[in-house]
């Protein structure tokens, strides 16, 4: 009798081997995701004069005053599918943004908006808003803590 679980015993453990394997790889894919520190903030030295943003004392680029907002992964916030892109990408609180879709040509692109740093947007808002970034947070108490305010927001890639 114990010949005969000897091939069971080894087939669960080389199946557990491999599910182990393969749930280690999909969370290191899924940290591969994340944003790195070095994308939350512009590490090269950057002022904002009037309009223009200038890094690094290179050409200036033009800069939009915009209203920014958060939200977050709610269905009462998004549409039915809150943790999905436009790019249909998962959202990543910090990194992710949307942008009203009268600046859908952003799509894929990174902003930076000032105090708050570089994002990516992947999202898009509702088409009642215009002229409009709305930053990914990881709660709805986060999303009240920056609240509706103009920031100067350029397109830097």
């Amino acid at each position: 009798m114990k010949d005969e679980l000897k091939p069971t015993v080894v087939a669960f453990l080389i199946t557990s081997i491999i599910a182990g394997f393969i749930g280690c790889l999909l969370v290191l894919y899924s940290f591969g995701q994340q944003p790195h520190s070095q994308y939350n903030c512009l590490k090269e030295p950057t002022k904002i004069i009037k309009k223009r943003i200038i890094i690094n004392e290179r050409e200036p680029i033009e800069s939009l005053n915009m209203i920014v907002t958060a939200y977050s992964a709610d269905v009462a916030q998004t549409d039915e599918t809150p943790y999905k892109t436009a790019l249909m990408q998962r959202p990543i609180s910090g990194w992710t943004c949307a942008v009203s879709q009268d600046h859908i040509e952003w799509l894929g692109d990174r902003i930076y908006i000032e105090g708050i740093g570089v994002r990516e947007v992947n999202d898009l808002m509702n088409k009642r808003f215009t002229d409009r970034v709305d930053v990914f947070v990881g709660t709805e108490e986060q999303a009240w803590e920056v609240g509706k305010s103009r920031h100067k927001v350029v397109v830097i890639e």
